[in-house]
């Protein structure tokens, strides 16, 4: 092999690693670089995210144009020669390219409306602070703030904060600025995580967990609104009261019932929200001066059927519980319940078997009773169970329970004709699921006597104003 031939194979080789190479550089850039979708995404912020990859990967500026050409994919790049016609793409000015683009698909914002999104803008269930706050910027680009823009952001920050306890907090302190809301409520939000993750870990700890239970009853001192279950007053909770003795329920031991399938209770309601510790459910005895329902009294559960959400819902009478609830196989199997919201829930409850109940939410309800309308709390609590009770709070609302003369009366409960459904088989047209018709006076439509009628397609929406 002569010389000559040596030199040009080894210039072919070096030729072909080059251009290997560019090639592979070429793939990662597409790779690293998404195309442009003129459905989906914003042309602003890709514009913007191209210019940072000119710039990360140097490329010339005799080159960035054919690069904002591949990139583009094929949609995106039948739009802008459209838009550049008669003139070639690849022969034009980045800027010219950026503006076309700009001016056919960045929507103008109107003020009005991007300050009325901000407005709404509320912290979500599991958000943190970090996140709600990363959202409430992004919703503030167009609202025009300028130097008033910390001021709102400080506003809405806690106006839409999830935590009451946080939002006490930062409405107590005078001249809170924007960095100080932040900060108290990023604060205040590490503390909790933190506090509930001692409780989680000590749980395992027979020591610790007694140190913890007691410090998380302490706490519950602060709960104005609780009944003591030992002297009865309002303030506290049973295990900071300072009565000796039990007060509450004071009963004869021949007049209670101590077995344990007597007990009438449904659910308990937990106050202490810190603590694991349950109170123990109170018995309820079943006698004939304590319990009238009618002229007798027997073991077989007492249901009533009321009109909710104008819907007949059977429920069982529990005077132990007291809230009213349903499962979840009946939320599901109920077409009016299903169309209303469900709101969150802090409270916990537990059978008289011990077990915890967590409510999965609460509903609330329009209730038709005896002529009058009320709106009550609805609690859904996880299960399959068909049964549905109403609890104390219904039946004292209902005019159902009366216990201001010291004992539990249950005022009569009839069934109208014996048959629930006796409106639906006295005015069948009313309740039929076929389309009605209007039986009013005539109607006629008057048009000119040459009017010719006229076909229009939709008009298409430009791409600013799509969403």
């Amino acid at each position: 092999m002569s010389v000559a031939e040596k030199q040009l194979k080894e210039s072919l080789l070096a030729q072909t690693k080059e251009n290997e190479s560019l090639k592979r550089k070429l793939q990662a850039q597409e790779d690293a670089m998404a195309n442009f979708s003129p459905d989906e995404d914003d042309w602003t912020m890709w514009s913007e995210q191209l210019t940072q990859y000119f710039r990360a990967n140097r490329i010339a500026p005799e080159m960035q144009v054919s690069t904002l050409l591949v990139l583009l994919g094929s949609k995106a790049y039948r739009l802008l020669r459209s838009l550049c016609t008669p003139d070639d793409p690849a022969i034009s000015l980045l800027q010219d390219l950026f503006a076309k683009m700009k001016e056919h698909l960045a929507r103008t914002p109107n003020t009005i409306m991007e300050r009325y999104k901000f407005r709404q803008c509320k912290q979500r269930e599991g958000q943190g602070i970090k996140a709600y706050l990363a959202e409430l910027k992004q919703l503030s680009t167009f609202c025009g703030f300028r130097e008033l823009l910390a001021e709102n952001l400080r506003d809405q920050f806690v106006w839409g904060i999830s935590g009451k306890k946080i939002r006490t907090r930062l409405l107590e302190k005078k001249g809170l600025t924007y960095q100080v809301a932040i900060d108290t409520a990023a604060a205040m939000e590490t503390a909790d995580r933190d506090a509930a993750r001692i409780l989680s870990s000590a749980a395992g700890n027979p020591a610790t967990s007694a140190m913890t239970t007691e410090a998380a009853n302490v706490n519950t001192s602060l709960n104005y609104h609780a009944t003591c279950h030992k002297c009865g007053k309002i303030g506290h909770v049973q295990a900071i009261c300072r009565t000796k003795g039990r007060v509450v329920n004071d009963i004869k031991q021949n007049d209670r019932r101590t077995d344990s399938s007597e007990k009438q209770n449904f659910v308990e309601e937990n106050e202490e929200e810190l603590s694991t510790r349950f109170d123990r459910l109170c018995h309820l005895r079943a006698s004939e001066k304590s319990l009238k329902i009618g002229a007798s009294v027997d073991d077989e559960p007492i249901f009533i059927e009321l009109n909710v959400q104008r819907e007949l819902m059977k429920f069982e009478i529990d005077t132990g519980s007291p809230i009213t609830a349903i499962t979840e196989r009946t939320l599901k199997n109920s077409n009016a319940l299903q169309k209303l919201g469900m709101k969150k829930t802090p409270r916990t409850f537990e059978t008289f078997h011990e077990q915890k109940i967590i409510p999965v939410g609460i509903l609330d309800v329009r209730v038709h009773f005896r002529g009058n309308q009320y709106v009550l709390e609805l609690f859904v609590l996880p299960g399959n169970l068909a049964t549905s009770v109403t609890g104390r709070k219904w039946l004292r609302t209902l005019d159902l329970i009366d216990t201001d003369s010291g004992n539990i009366a249950i005022h009569n409960i009839q069934s109208v004709n014996g048959n629930s459904n006796y409106l639906v088989k006295e005015f069948p047209e009313v309740f039929s699921s076929s389309l009605g018709l209007y039986m009013g006076k005539k109607c006629s439509l008057q048009l000119k006597p040459d009017a010719i009628p006229k076909f229009c397609k939709p008009r298409p929406v430009p791409y600013a104003l799509r969403e």
